[in-house]
């Protein structure tokens, strides 16, 4: 009898693909790290393809293993969803808000949003799910959630679209760096500095390369991750300084060991808001429009510095 992909692979490939171990994805499913990376060995084994590069202890998705994952992320509709849904409708909550957004933005900033709205709606849910915006762009065709913010170029079919945001980028550094001492950076001030990038397929990483190559200087990439959180705690530890959106930047305490200043000529981040055309609309949905709005203004007006 032919072993087919069961449920269990899947989540198995999915958590190794956002942790980047094996070990990491076992605490995040509750189980071994033995169990999960037997889960991947079969499924590389039922696909006949390798999904995954090994080096220095961490998992790196292959181009087949690319191509696999963004069809996962496009039609993954987990347990813990499902579960979620009964559960409202047992309880018979009053509402529900859904929202998808870029991993960037889902820290500080969407938490704030999402306290302030609970606080006033106590018996309405709320889902926030991430997602890259390529694939943020193909659930919103879908029509698959009240609402989305991502950083992409072009919009998908089905949704009405708005700038939501375009503040300028900051850069983050470790605390006692020499950046202190410097009121505004410029690109030309990071070109001896060991960089934190985003992966080069992000639209962010492509707009900084060509910032830097615009200008002649060939940056010193010390560490590449796709996760905002990642690069801000490699810059805490002293790894080396990252540009990075407003809302990256005022996402940890004051406390955090990061400085930040802000940028001239880096560019903006764009987020925009997509809002499905054939879905249905409610004043609830509004609602929480409006405490995103007003979370957005408190931190781009409030200026760079967390």
């Amino acid at each position: 009898m032919s072993i087919r992909i069961n449920d269990r692979m899947i989540e198995a490939f999915r958590a190794v693909v956002t942790v980047g171990t094996a070990t990491a994805a076992a605490e995040i499913m509750n189980t071994s790290q033995s169990s999960i990376s037997r889960s991947i060995l079969r499924l590389e084994e039922i696909t006949k393809v390798r999904l995954f590069d090994r080096v220095k202890g961490r998992l790196h998705l292959t181009q087949e293993g690319q191509v696999l994952y963004e069809e996962v992320e496009s039609s993954y509709v987990g347990l813990e969803r499902i579960q979620q849904t009964a559960t409202a409708l047992r309880l018979k909550q009053k509402g529900h808000v859904g929202i998808v957004c870029a991993p960037v933005l889902s820290y500080g900033f969407i938490s704030d949003a999402v306290a302030l709205f609970c606080e006033e709606f106590p018996e309405v849910s709320v889902s926030v799910e991430t997602r890259r915006s390529n694939i943020i762009a193909e659930m919103m065709s879908a029509q698959r959630f009240d609402l989305a913010l991502a950083e992409y170029s072009s919009d998908p079919p089905g949704v009405a679209t708005e700038i939501f945001a375009e503040p300028d980028l900051v850069c983050i550094f470790p605390k006692g760096h020499r950046f202190e001492n410097i009121e505004t950076l410029s690109l030309k001030d990071l070109a001896d500095e060991p960089l934190i990038v985003f992966p080069p397929h992000d639209a962010h990483r492509k707009r900084m390369d060509d910032a830097f190559a615009e200008i002649g200087i060939d940056p010193f990439v010390r560490v590449e991750t796709p996760m905002s959180t990642t690069v801000a705690s490699m810059v805490a530890k002293g790894v080396g300084v990252a540009v990075v959106s407003v809302f990256t930047a005022k996402s940890f305490p004051k406390d955090h060991q990061i400085g930040v200043r802000p940028m001239r000529g880096a560019g903006k981040f764009t987020v925009k808001l997509w809002r499905p055309l054939h879905r249905p609309t409610s004043t609830i949905v509004d609602s929480f429009l409006s405490h995103l709005f007003n979370c957005r203004d408190k931190y781009i007006q409030s200026g760079p510095a967390p």
